[in-house]
């Protein structure tokens, strides 16, 4: 059965592209984009035909159905990993050494992937999200989904990932017989009580664009110039940090006038924002002001949040330095010992050494990554399959070949 209806509006258009799980095949034609759609009046347009898969084997892939979707633009472009290519046995394949999209083999998972995002970036310009099926028993769909966190690396898009996250797989078996079909196809009430609350709360995230925080303005009194909404001076963010950013509010912003106040790259200083910090503005030299901080919506920034690590692969020559930094990171340094090889690390990802507590989740991104693909050699592709793989499913790790852009 196939689905290509769109509903109106708020503002906001989401397109989905998929098979039976996007279209609810075993929810009457309705799933968890229905439900969120309808929920906050967002323009959906759905493409989904059950049976289909991502790799090119017939005119209704996924490669070739994206081709045929008329819209002009989107919000948010999300894509179904689809479990045919797993119960199909499609060929995995590589993923490409650039982004051309002469470059992707199309009868491959990986060069559809690609293909598939290449296609929606150019032609809509908007975020792109794939989203996995929950965790049944599949080798194949389990190495699709390890496929796709590199390939999500590579192309910076968001992945919301149902299969890895170990409280929403936990539900009681009572539950499960209620809220899926079978081992792929969830039912109207597992749409409507599990999954769609998972996945609305990531697509929201995604289209908020919303400010980092806000605050209350108190400007310098010796400063001679007046601030406006739109303004972009220095914030010292940290002791050692500072870091640009725009300040938002009234056109004219007076003492005591409540901002929106959006930082940019917030992952190099995550987890250093508290409600009631003091952040000083300045221009040049001139302190033009302070934002004393009122609420924080970005978790990233949040110190009370889930923790991040900033790797800088200019810092790393050998394994060892590896091992030493991250020690350093994620330990109270009382024990030289801790992490210092392979299953050392491993061990230190599950937290309670000092920097994240017990299967806390952990946020790792590393910049200059390439720099140290090339000095670790195959050391760098093991840490990185620890992390991917960490039996915890709580540690989650981004990849820059040099600065974090976003």
């Amino acid at each position: 059965m196939s689905d290509k209806r769109a509903m109106i509006n708020n503002g906001k258009r989401i397109i989905f592209l998929g098979s039976s799980v996007t279209y609810g095949s075993a929810a009457g034609g309705i799933s968890f984009a229905d439900i969120i759609c309808e929920k906050y009046g967002y323009e959906m347009i759905k493409e989904a035909v059950s049976g289909t898969t991502l790799v090119d084997e017939d005119d209704e892939s996924y490669v070739k159905r994206i081709m045929g979707i008329k819209a002009d633009s989107a919000d948010l472009f999300v894509c179904q990993l689809s479990t045919n290519d797993a119960s199909h046995d499609s060929q995995l394949g590589n993923i490409a050494e650039g982004n051309s999209r002469d470059s992707f083999d199309l009868s491959t998972i990986a060069g559809a992937i690609e293909y598939i995002i290449a296609y929606a970036r150019k032609k809509w310009k908007c975020p792109i999200a794939f989203y996995t099926g929950i965790k049944y028993d599949s080798e194949k769909y389990a190495n699709m989904v390890l496929l796709l966190k590199r390939i999500a690396r590579k192309w910076d898009i968001e992945i919301i990932n149902l299969w890895d996250d170990p409280e929403l797989n936990a539900v009681s078996s009572e539950d499960y017989k209620r809220f899926m079909a079978d081992p792929i196809h969830p039912t109207l009430e597992g749409y409507r009580e599990w999954w769609s609350p998972f996945i609305e709360e990531r697509i929201n995230k995604i289209l908020e664009l919303q400010a980092d925080l806000t605050g209350i303005w108190s400007m310098n009194q010796e400063y001679e110039r007046t601030a406006f909404s739109g303004i972009r001076p220095v914030f010292q963010i940290m002791d050692n940090y500072m870091t640009s950013g725009v300040i938002e509010g009234n056109d004219r912003i007076e003492n005591g006038d409540i901002v929106r106040v959006k930082l940019i790259t917030p992952k190099y200083y995550a987890n250093s924002v508290w409600v009631g910090k003091e952040i000083d503005a300045f221009d040049g030299s001139k302190r033009i002001g302070t934002v004393t901080v009122q609420e924080i919506l970005n978790p990233i920034l949040d110190a009370d949040g889930d923790k991040w690590v900033l790797i800088d692969g200019r810092d790393i020559e050998t394994t060892d330095d590896f091992f030493n930094m991250m020690r350093a990171k994620l330990t109270d340094g009382t024990d030289d010992l801790l992490g210092s090889n392979f299953n050392g690390f491993n061990d230190l990802l599950w937290g309670g050494f000092g920097f994240h507590d017990y299967e806390e989740p952990l946020n790792i991104v590393w910049i200059f990554s390439e720099m140290s693909r090339e000095k670790l050699g195959a050391d760098f592709e093991t840490i990185v399959e620890i992390i991917d793989q960490h039996e915890s499913g709580k540690i989650r790790l981004e990849l820059y070949k040099e600065h974090v852009l976003e």
